[in-house]
């Protein structure tokens, strides 16, 4: 069998490959993940920011990380 006669499936273009993948992550985000908002004062929030990128953690990690802590050493 002469093998460009075969029929193969058409490739993907840049934009579909795309579109697939931010689909794909947001349903494994929304499957996953909760989230979890707050409007902090520009003070507050600079503290915060400056304190995670001289750490170089993310804000969220920060943010579980602190409520753990609070919660382990305010608990009744």
């Amino acid at each position: 069998m002469d093998r460009k006669y075969i029929e193969r499936p058409h490739k993907m273009s840049d934009e579909e490959r795309k579109r697939k993948h931010i689909e794909a992550t947001n349903k494994y985000n929304k499957e996953n993940y909760k989230q979890l908002k707050a409007n902090v004062k520009p003070d507050d929030y600079s503290l915060i920011d400056d304190y995670c990128k001289k750490n170089k953690i993310s804000k969220a990690k920060f943010i579980v990380d602190a409520c753990k802590y609070y919660i382990d050493n305010h608990s009744e």
